[in-house]
């Protein structure tokens, strides 16, 4: 099927560029990217409609009206400072209040 779409300059500068190196040019890159897309759009709504996701979301949600959060700054400045405590260490589990 023959479609005619209009693509922005940013976009078309991307498109020409993957079609150089794609296996069957341009028509492909479109073709693939639109399965793609699909797909994790498919992949999303799972997620989204997951009872086990939703649980967590409104856990989440609870805990910032509750202010049992921690700033992203702060929380980096928390990883660093342990990093630097237990150097090499790949992971080192996150203690509040004495308990992991």
């Amino acid at each position: 099927m023959k479609r005619e779409v209009v693509l922005d300059t940013e976009t078309e500068r991307i498109l020409e560029g993957l079609a150089a190196a794609y296996p069957g040019g341009a028509d492909s890159v479109v073709n693939d990217a639109i399965r793609v897309f699909a797909s994790v759009e498919d992949r999303l709504e799972e997620i989204v409609t997951d009872p086990g996701f939703q649980t967590m979301m409104k856990r989440s949600a609870a805990d910032i009206r509750a202010d049992r959060v921690v700033p992203h700054r702060q929380a980096m400045a928390m990883v660093r400072a342990r990093r630097r405590r237990h150097p090499g260490q790949a992971h080192v589990p996150i203690r509040r209040n004495g308990k992991p």
